[in-house]
């Protein structure tokens, strides 16, 4: 019985991935900098990262955090005095490629001085992304990509067409980079494309910057425009596994995070945490897992004098709590995972080494397909949640107008109650569970997942009844 449903997995990730469009075409939104153009993109801790020139590609760049809904300003660099293109973050800190004098450059995001450089092999560096162990640039003088440490020392490399002249990003275990005015191609670490993402509803008219994606949107830039596109996930094993080696250092009365994106829209059944955390003294510790509005101590302080945490939340370690692993299920998986670990006395340090997200992969309920672009922003939480008084409320905005439904499922997959069903004008809209079943009868206490399907949208949120 098994298999039926690993083939299903496996022909949907065929046609997700290999066949065009790959995409969710509709552009949610665009974000813009007027007379700019933008050079390259990062995703960091919930924030869009742009670099931009003030006319044309210039020799001075400015670096911009924005607010990723709206497009606001966050912080801002002055104007550097150096071809800047693609940016990542390593650990804290913000990485730049400089096309002009050859280099990688290690810079404070905060007040954005360098803090170091190092020389790149080739000419003309672009494109810049970090894997969680190594960084990968793009060099579209020789055509290559190279995997190099964070020292600048070559780990590998690959070549690449000539028209790959611009960013990269690294997910679903590759590296993304533009191809041409409306695609981008992911490319295996060995150096073989195995699938494109066409744009559809980009004009065919100016080329691709880069594009970089949260989990659930892809951010497509050019010229002085972003593009926010839904992102199609393909279903992923029954679990996947997520692993960076950050190499954080653990200092005494300090905090440091380390953050796993997770390129999926797929609700989680199961959450485990691998850590190597070596410590001379763990009961100086708190280690605590983020994602979305939820956070779960995994380490309060427990274990005394021992000595280093290297193992699996929650088999080889019980979780201390407050909060439990199971307090994630059935989050949607994509966008960011944070580790954050404090180090709250004096005399005892240590390394995070190196840590890793396991996520078992919820079975969709009938009539959910694999594959769905997912959004939160317009589908908020139900409320009350739990519910204590026998109904909850549902509350969603639509940008435009069009058939909707919203069902009810227990986490069997099976039907208990469609709530919607019908078309609906664009705006602002509600609905009220009773959490009764379609025969009117009350339903037992437990999680339910609620499936909005609307233009533009396709989300679920978890609903628990308490009796």
């Amino acid at each position: 019985m098994k298999l039926i449903p690993r083939l299903l997995f496996a022909l949907a990730l065929q046609i997700c991935l290999l066949a065009a469009p790959a995409l969710a075409q509709t552009i949610t939104r665009t974000l813009t900098i007027p007379g700019k153009v933008i050079a390259g993109l990062d995703w960091h801790a919930g924030t869009l990262w742009v670099t931009h020139f003030t006319s044309g590609v210039s020799d001075e760049v400015i670096i911009s955090s924005l607010n990723p809904a709206t497009g606001a300003v966050l912080s801002e660099s002055s104007v550097l005095p150096y071809n800047g293109r693609d940016i990542c973050f390593v650990g804290g800190d913000l990485w730049i490629t400089d096309a002009v004098d050859d280099v990688v450059r290690q810079l404070d995001p905060v007040d954005f001085h360098q803090i170091s450089s190092f020389d790149t092999p080739g000419s003309e560096p672009w494109g810049l992304t970090y894997d969680g162990t190594n960084l990968w640039m793009t060099d579209p003088f020789y055509t290559h990509i190279y995997q190099l440490t964070t020292t600048g020392s070559e780990v590998s490399s690959f070549p690449i067409p000539n028209e790959h002249r611009t960013g990269l990003h690294w997910a679903n275990g590759g590296l993304w980079t533009p191809t041409d005015n409306t695609t981008i191609s992911h490319y295996t670490t060995d150096g073989m494309i195995d699938s494109t993402l066409v744009f559809e509803t980009l004009a065919n008219d100016r080329p691709i910057a880069d594009a970089v994606t949260d989990g659930t949107s892809w951010f497509v830039a050019r010229e002085d425009t972003i593009f926010v596109i839904p992102y199609c996930c393909p279903p992923p094993p029954q679990e996947s596994v997520y692993c960076v080696t950050p190499n954080l250092a653990i200092r005494d009365h300090e905090s440091i995070t380390s953050e796993i994106v997770v390129p999926g829209c797929y609700a989680v059944s199961d959450v485990k945490v691998d850590v190597n955390i070596e410590h001379t003294y763990v009961g100086d510790l708190i280690v605590e897992l983020r994602h979305g509005g939820t956070s779960v101590r995994l380490h309060d302080h427990t274990g005394g004098f021992s000595s280093d945490l290297i193992g699996t939340y929650p088999t080889t370690f019980a979780v201390d709590g407050p909060g439990a692993l199971a307090d994630f299920v059935p989050e949607t998986a994509g966008a960011a995972w944070t580790l954050f670990i404090s180090d709250d006395a004096g005399g005892d340090t240590g390394t995070l080494v190196s840590w890793c997200l396991r996520l078992t992969k919820a079975l969709p309920p009938a009539g959910v397909e694999p594959g769905s672009s997912a959004s939160s922003v317009s589908f908020a939480p139900a409320s009350p949640n739990p519910s204590l008084t026998g109904a909850t409320t549902l509350r969603w905005a639509m940008a435009r107008a069009g058939s909707t439904t919203m069902r009810i499922y227990d986490l069997s997959g099976r039907l208990v109650r469609t709530l919607v069903d019908e078309s609906m004008a664009a705006g602002e809209h509600s609905a009220l569970w009773n959490t009764r079943d379609s025969q009117g009868r009350r339903v037992a206490a437990g999680i339910y997942l609620c499936r909005l399907q609307a233009p533009d949208l396709v989300a679920v949120r978890r609903v628990i009844v308490l009796r």
